[in-house]
């Protein structure tokens, strides 16, 4: 996720260009169990020689869409969303659950389901000059 050069105090939201998301998940399992999508950033956006990071407050995540990827649009997940769909969520550091599949999605392939997500960025208003850095990582999570 990169999102260029951003001014202090100035608010980012990065989004594919003639997209309404940035990036998409694939979520694909032959299990028949219930399967869940999570989110989580290694650490607060730090820059080498910097000692002032970016909150993850600053930070923020939201999944507009999750549905089936049979065919072109695909058709709208029956699954649940923790957090209202298009609204931003603050990264965190431990898995924050995205979305939890519905009973008819247990079992999805060949083609999976899929997630659309856009990040935003507001960058505090006397941040030093650098180039910040973290780690985003997507988790699937099956009950056994």
């Amino acid at each position: 996720v990169n999102f260029g050069n951003v001014q202090p105090g100035q608010w980012v939201e990065l989004k594919t260009a003639g997209r309404n998301y940035h990036n998409e998940v694939v979520c694909k399992s032959n299990t028949g169990n219930t399967w869940y999508l999570a989110i989580k950033v290694d650490r607060a956006l730090t820059a080498p020689g910097v000692t002032e990071s970016i909150p993850l407050d600053n930070f923020k995540w939201n999944c507009g869409w999750f549905g089936s990827k049979n065919g072109a649009g695909g058709v709208q997940g029956t699954g649940v969303f923790p957090n209202p769909t298009n609204d931003w969520v603050s990264f965190t550091t431990t898995n924050n659950t995205v979305y939890t599949c519905g009973a008819n999605e247990k079992s999805n392939l060949p083609n999976g389901n899929g997630g659309t997500f856009s990040y935003a960025l507001n960058v505090p208003e006397n941040q030093p000059v650098g180039n910040y850095t973290a780690t985003i990582t997507y988790t699937m999570i099956e009950t056994l």
